[in-house]
């Protein structure tokens, strides 16, 4: 999730105004609108602000971490090994499901793995 996407999640998970942030965070509701639509990217002051008031780490903000204080992937992987848009978007949909399901998605996949198909499936 980008800046904008994050900042604006957290105001409307705490029935916020626009107004209400922009007032705290010290910036005119018009620029809060531009961050939240990713059209600027803010100065570290202003992450800074926005992690105070919203009672997060700069880093969550940033998108170098998850809600739970983890490294996320994406950022965590050495240089070169960057996970792709397509991992990225079934990493995030994997992270929503219940613990349940990401275990039998698990359990499905293993062994799909494989560069040959032809060798699961032996002729009889």
């Amino acid at each position: 999730m980008k800046f904008g996407e994050l900042i604006k999640d957290l105001r409307q998970n705490r029935d916020l105004t626009q107004r209400e942030v922009a007032e705290n965070v010290e910036i005119s509701r018009s620029v809060l609108s531009q961050y939240e639509n990713n059209f600027v990217e803010p100065t570290a002051y202003v992450v800074k602000r926005f992690a105070e008031f919203f009672d997060v780490s700069a880093d969550y903000l940033l998108g170098l971490e998850d809600d739970f204080g983890a490294r996320t992937a994406t950022n965590a992987a050495p240089m070169g090994e960057r996970l792709t848009e397509k991992e990225k978007t079934l990493l995030e949909a994997f992270r929503q499901l219940l613990p349940e399901t990401q275990d039998f998605i698990l359990r499905s996949t293993q062994g799909m793995n494989d560069s040959n198909p032809a060798k699961k499936f032996k002729k009889v």
